[in-house]
């Protein structure tokens, strides 16, 4: 109801990569989902599963990033919500306690008609490849068609997928231009 789409964390990449919603809310997650090792991986293999397992290599996380997702996750004490930037820990490890399951992740609201995002896989094959690096970028505009979010996410860039914080600031016009080396 308050514009936050929910996708379950068995959801497989197929599902993503097919799902009206995710294609007009996030199309990146369903190029990242297509992406993803070849149809047979993408009929078996979840989100949730490619991002527990902490490889800086999931195709979903640069996009899950960029999109700022939150992470629910469950335990019989009870349900406690994690960005996806506080999820990962370090090379395949994340934080998420041996009494959790990771159960859904959110993308918060945004306006589709002002949002627009793109991922990118850079592998030496087209297919049934790791990423040697997936970059995701996301932005929003104004009504009066000026940034007012840019996001950029990357992965197997660094121990994490990670944002571009200072790519980000830049392209919004907050830190000075970077010398050429």
């Amino acid at each position: 109801s308050d514009g936050t789409t929910e996708i379950g964390a068995y959801t497989t990449f197929t599902e993503l990569a097919s799902d009206p919603a995710i294609a007009l809310r996030a199309p990146m997650l369903r190029t990242a989902a297509l992406a993803m090792g070849g149809p047979q991986i993408q009929n078996a293999a979840t989100i949730g599963g490619n991002i527990c397992n902490g490889a800086t290599s999931a195709d979903s996380a640069p996009a899950l990033f960029a999109l700022d997702a939150v992470l629910v996750l469950q335990s019989a004490s009870g349900k406690r919500r994690l960005p996806i930037s506080g999820f990962y820990d370090g090379p395949g490890r994340v934080r998420r306690r041996a009494d959790e399951l990771l159960i859904s992740l959110e993308l918060p609201p945004c306006a589709a008609e002002r949002h627009g995002d793109c991922y990118i896989k850079f592998s030496t094959r087209k297919a049934m490849d790791l990423a040697l690096i997936g970059c995701a970028a996301a932005c929003e505009l104004t009504p009066d068609g000026v940034f007012s979010s840019i996001a950029v996410a990357l992965g197997v860039a660094a121990p994490t997928p990670v944002r571009a914080a200072e790519a980000e600031a830049f392209l919004l016009g907050r830190r000075p231009t970077p010398a050429l080396l």
